[in-house]
């Protein structure tokens, strides 16, 4: 049964739409079982350099600690679609919104359980608040139970991990996170369902049943977790005006976005539209994209949960669509311990497999499992051992400001050799496709397939094709 008693929320935001989630546009990939890799997308046909590969909204979108007062809590907006401040939920005082009572894009209010979660996750170090904040959203799909909120639940079951009927597959943290938090979501649930009674609760054990119903199991939990952890998009917001940091405003799930596989050198470029970046440059001259009117002036209908893959290059048919996880300009070291830590796989792409010779030739870490417990004296270093949050976020940085302090004591003529040794293809690819701002680390896509620029997916910069002619000619640009 729903957990809410039924109402029509009122939509406050000026200009404010309660639009249904479009469905996803994806002409030219479908999923497929690849060897060793789980599900991933395969391009059908030939994509083109700029071509939209893939167009979608999220299943379920958390905002991070730092920004629950600043992001709507559906969709990570920072403002009402019309540019006014944020609405405060009226339930439970805490959560923002952008249309009022809901969601100005899903039409959603915050959750019942989600509310209640709110209000128990005060004091909770930060990973298990967006934990609880994840289950409590899970458990108002259950709670709904309207054929949108089953679909919806029924694609994150259906993303990697593929867990077996004893917790294969799931690691130790999540589990230990998911007996930590289970408590406080059946809390959550069953005040949910006592607030939405109209009349005193008369059958106890029904409402026991239900209450379990919708919370789940420790080990549903679990499993949730697991995907979550390995299949959620951070959403980033703008730099820090302060530290200059780029910072993570929340999390994001996608039916499809969610299962194309990782690669350090990717074939495809993310571009989010938190803040709007679709809504400008070229990418709506993409003819594929239905905002977009006749006249080719972009609608201002784009809803921020939206996301798009653009191809980075021509992608042959056949092939595998992939994208890097992370910056495509992080270290060797430092980014396979960040794929093992958050998504527990240990990356031997072309690029790791050419990196990691080089770098056992110079004597530099590769990244390996055995250098952190070595470190860590002897202790097991990773997720799926249950180390706590807090150690291998310490024990990490430790090791990155150790490789970053070799790198910085590198000789002029030490550079001189390691550059050296990079092949013309390499750094061709770095040159088109790595964001030349410094500190931005986003990739560069053509916005459509006719583009003569490129744009970044970090930062929004530019650069014309003449322009990178230029730089490869060795001329100033």
């Amino acid at each position: 049964p729903p957990i809410s008693v039924a109402r029509v929320p009122q939509s406050r935001a000026p200009g404010a739409t309660t639009a249904a989630m479009s469905s996803a546009y994806a002409p030219a990939v479908a999923p497929r079982e690849i060897p060793g890799r789980g599900v991933g997308l395969i391009a059908t046909r030939d994509i083109a350099a700029g071509e939209c590969v893939l167009r979608e909204r999220a299943i379920v979108c958390g905002t991070s600690v730092a920004f629950r007062d600043s992001a709507c809590a559906r969709c990570l907006a920072f403002t009402a679609p019309d540019g006014a401040p944020l609405f405060t939920c009226a339930t439970c005082g805490l959560a923002k919104l952008c249309g009022g009572d809901t969601c100005a894009w899903s039409g959603m209010p915050h959750g019942k359980v989600a509310c209640h979660a709110e209000d128990l996750a005060k004091g909770l170090p930060p990973p298990d608040v967006e934990r609880l904040r994840f289950l409590a959203a899970c458990a108002d799909l259950r709670g709904e139970n309207s054929e949108a909120s089953v679909a919806k639940l029924h694609a994150v079951e259906a993303l990697c991990p593929a867990v077996g009927p004893n917790g294969e597959n799931v690691g130790g943290r999540e589990l230990d996170a998911a007996r930590r938090l289970h408590p406080l979501l059946e809390t959550a649930v069953a005040r949910a369902l006592a607030g939405s009674q109209i009349a005193p609760i008369a059958d106890a054990d029904a409402f026991d049943a239900t209450r379990r119903a919708v919370a789940g199991s420790v080990f549903d939990a679990a499993r949730l977790l697991a995907k979550e952890t390995k299949n959620a998009f951070g959403a980033m917001a703008p730099r820090d005006v302060q530290s200059g940091e780029r910072r993570v405003r929340g999390g994001a799930l996608y039916d499809l976005a969610s299962r194309v596989n990782h690669d350090c050198f990717p074939n495809v470029a993310r571009f989010d539209n938190f803040d709007g970046a679709l809504e400008k440059d070229a990418f709506v001259l993409n003819r594929a994209d239905e905002n977009v009117a006749r006249d080719g002036v972009a609608r201002k209908s784009l809803a921020p949960d939206e996301l798009r893959l653009i191809a980075l290059d021509r992608i042959p048919a056949g092939a595998e669509v992939i994208m890097s996880y992370l910056p495509v300009t992080e270290p060797l070291a430092r980014r396979r311990r960040r794929l093992r830590h958050t998504f527990e796989f240990e990356c031997s792409c072309q690029r790791c497999r050419v990196e990691m010779r080089w770098a056992r030739e110079d004597g530099d870490r590769v990244g390996d499992v055995d250098e952190e417990t070595d470190v860590a004296g002897g202790r097991c270093f990773s997720s799926s051992s249950g180390a706590s949050d807090s150690f291998m976020e310490t024990l990490t940085n430790a090791m990155d400001d150790e490789d970053d302090e070799r790198m910085a004591a590198l000789s002029p003529e030490e550079l001189e050799r390691r550059s050296d040794r990079v092949t013309p293809e390499y750094a061709v690819w770095f040159m088109r496709n790595v964001c030349p701002v410094t500190d931005c680390g986003g990739t560069l896509a053509p916005p459509n397939a006719t583009a003569t620029h490129m744009t970044c997916n970090a930062c929004g910069f530019k650069r014309t094709d003449d322009a990178f002619y230029a730089q490869l000619r060795g001329e100033e640009v």
